[in-house]
């Protein structure tokens, strides 16, 4: 099996994410809570079975405690977690997710 290598830090922590049903699906659920695991300036990996390709997402940051909205599209599905990527991220998520890149966080560099 093939690896890729990340282009940005991989981070090794578990924080909350709100799903929402995109407008114009017909699922019955309009929001749930996920699990991050895994966390990167261009994506996530989130516990559970993905429900849409590409919705919307509310990241609670969990270095300062704010919430940041952001588009995220499904690039992939393992047994019990899928992996997204943000779509167009917005200049207050990258602002967000800047103090990575000097903190220290990171837990390696292989996906």
């Amino acid at each position: 099996m093939n690896k890729e290598r990340r282009t940005t830090p991989r981070h090794d922590f578990l924080c909350l994410v709100l799903e929402h049903r995109p407008d114009k699906s017909p699922h019955p659920q309009a929001t749930r809570v996920l699990k991050c695991v895994d966390f990167s300036k261009g994506g996530m990996l989130l516990e559970g079975q993905k429900r849409f390709d590409e919705f919307q997402v509310t990241l609670d940051i969990p270095h300062d405690g704010t919430k940041v909205d952001a588009k995220v599209r499904v690039i992939r599905q393992d047994s019990n977690a899928f992996g997204v990527e943000f779509v167009d991220p917005s200049p207050e998520l990258l602002e967000k997710l800047h103090w990575w890149d000097d903190s220290g966080q990171s837990s390696g560099s292989d996906a």
